[in-house]
């Protein structure tokens, strides 16, 4: 689950799913600097969520795992956004948040896309990425807040192994 939506400037992306041929957007944050800390969760299913990671407790305590976790091993970042989702409550699909940049066809949820990029408004100087204002809300903790930091641990180095992030 998430909090209710809020307004978010946002990317307008256009996708073309390979295996249907199925057309339609997706979103990326807007903003450039104005997005550090700022993290768009994604689902199979079009659903998004923002987690807002800068002085978050829950991203701070689930980088420490991580890190803890994965010893002297690179990568942390990279593996940090990809078991993200395992800290959120899920989407109401059911399906967990996605912190990577992974794209899926917003109809049937394919992940083989044929074409995949920002929609461009304007000619030459004055092409711009088109921005769209979305209702997106913020994810929330509550299942992950129960847990217990041994069950913490255990769902991490799950999701850790799953994403091959365990050296």
């Amino acid at each position: 689950m998430a909090t209710t939506p809020r307004p978010t400037r946002v990317e307008r992306w256009d996708v073309v799913c390979a295996d249907h041929g199925h057309e339609g957007p997706t979103y990326a944050l807007a903003g450039g600097t104005t997005t550090y800390g700022r993290l768009l969760g994604k689902t199979p299913r079009n659903e998004f969520a923002e987690f807002e990671a800068l002085d978050h407790d829950v991203y701070e305590e689930v980088k420490q795992l991580v890190l803890q976790r994965r010893g002297g091993a690179s990568g942390h970042s990279r593996c940090l956004t990809q078991v993200l989702g395992v800290a959120c409550d899920r989407a109401p699909s059911g399906y967990r948040y996605d912190f990577t940049s992974q794209r899926w066809c917003p109809v049937c949820g394919t992940s083989n896309l044929r074409e995949c990029g920002p929609v461009i408004r304007g000619e030459g100087a004055a092409s711009r990425i088109q921005i769209d204002v979305v209702d997106i809300p913020l994810v929330t903790h509550r299942e992950w807040a129960q847990l217990s930091q041994a069950e913490k641990r255990k769902r991490l180095r799950q999701a850790l192994r799953e994403a091959d992030c365990l050296p």
